[in-house]
């Protein structure tokens, strides 16, 4: 990558062409927007999360942004930031960009952070939320993943720091160098031993964002050497970050939002164990999974505890086939579920990788103990952006996830101006 091609790249974000471009994909960008606040709202209900809030935040105040959590909490923007961004990722259920990456659990939180902070209206958020995740989205999709390398909290980052940085009226490219000079790299193995410190690598991320934007601001500059360097820690090849050009479909359109609180290309398998589960006839015996070659780093038990198993294939198409869906709460840790994974083989289909990444499918099969088996295949799981969440199916979603709060239970499932998200709390 040649040291101007992020500059290029945020620069395609700022012009007027795009600005026409995000106000024609405004329902995509509304649902994300929304749908993010919703996850955000379920993760903190989680006891550290709650620990978190009342440790950072505060009730309603003059200055600051908002806090999503049940009872109104208000903090300074960076911390506001980090702590949604924190509960953005705490059930895997944050939406995903099909070939890669979750920006809007990057761009979101640091977005509304600074809109609150500089009084904007939702106009402005719609706009800003769309560049910042188009920049984080073609990062994103440059990515060469590259075990065990993780995606969160790094390149996401600096779309959200285009985001902040509109929205505050400071230079653009300028933030987002700097947010690529003070990021971080992150790795898998905290996934699967279950550490949720993990959650605040997109918190962290946003935090750092808004952050930027106040470097930027005072006159810190970032090195024009860093985002190259950081695609090079992370696997991205030499030309492969392509700029916005007029025409183009916003990649927010391509965005995927989650059904299942597992991680993304596990959703096809649990949707397949969920649709086989009422064909079969009696006790299990065996169960094989057949997927594609990149979720081979999936086959690993659960670690005993809830964010593990979520990243455990054997564990997660164990508790579909024994409960008929993943649950935002205890998961993880039943001995049943535990018991029946380790009765749970994976294999990689070959048809099935060469799909892959535009079809994250699984095939699973089911042999009950008198030799019959049942198969099933998911190729798009739902909520892919071809095979989406109708208008009810979605609402449905966000007053679930979030039924307690405020947004959530009595606006958020039927709000149309994200604007309203930009109210102080009551």
């Amino acid at each position: 990558m040649q040291t101007t091609a992020l500059d290029a790249l945020v620069a395609s974000v700022g012009t007027a062409e795009f600005a026409a471009a995000a106000a024609d994909a405004a329902p995509a960008v509304d649902r994300i927007v929304l749908d993010t606040i919703a996850v955000v709202a379920a993760g903190a209900r989680t006891d550290e999360h709650r620990a978190l809030i009342a440790a950072r935040s505060a009730p309603p105040g003059e200055r600051g942004a908002n806090v999503v959590a049940d009872e109104p909490r208000w903090a300074p923007a960076p911390i506001a930031a980090w702590l949604n961004g924190t509960a953005a990722v705490a059930l895997e259920l944050d939406e995903l960009l099909i070939d890669g990456g979750h920006p809007a659990a990057h761009v979101v939180p640091a977005a509304l952070a600074v809109a609150q902070e500089h009084a904007r209206d939702g106009r402005e958020l719609q706009r800003a939320v769309a560049a910042g995740y188009e920049v984080a989205a073609r990062l994103f999709r440059a990515r060469r993943p590259v075990y065990p390398g993780h995606p969160h909290g790094v390149l996401g980052g600096i779309g959200a720091a285009v985001a902040a940085a509109q929205l505050a009226g400071v230079d653009p490219v300028t933030t987002a160098r700097v947010a690529a000079t003070i990021g971080g790299t992150t790795t898998w193995a905290a996934c699967f031993a279950g550490a949720t410190a993990r959650n605040a690598w997109t918190g962290t991320a946003a935090m750092l964002a808004v952050l930027a934007v106040d470097l930027a601001a005072a006159g810190s500059d970032g090195a024009s050497a860093a985002p190259d360097e950081l695609l090079d820690l992370v696997g991205a090849a030499d030309g492969a970050v392509e700029c916005w050009s007029s025409g183009d479909e916003l990649l927010v359109a391509r965005s995927a939002l989650r059904r299942h609180g597992v991680a993304g290309p596990l959703q096809s398998a649990v949707q397949a164990a969920i649709d086989l589960r009422p064909r079969i006839a009696g006790p299990i015996r065996s169960v094989v999974v057949e997927t594609f070659e990149a979720n081979r780093k999936f086959d690993r038990p659960s670690a005993g505890n809830p964010l593990s198993g979520r990243f455990s294939l054997p564990y997660v198409v164990a508790a579909a086939l024994d409960a008929g869906t993943i649950g935002l709460t205890a998961f993880g840790e039943d001995p049943r579920v535990l018991e029946l994974a380790g009765r749970v083989e994976v294999r990689v289909a070959a048809d099935l990788d060469a799909a892959w990444p535009g079809r994250a499918g699984a095939r699973v099969t089911v042999v009950d103990e008198r030799g019959a088996a049942v198969t099933e295949t998911v190729e798009l799981a739902p909520g892919h952006p071809r095979r989406p969440l109708d208008d009810a199916e979605w609402r449905a979603r966000v007053a679930a996830l979030a039924p307690e709060h405020e947004l959530a239970s009595r606006r958020l499932a039927r709000l149309t101006d994200i604007g309203e998200l930009l109210e102080r709390p009551r």
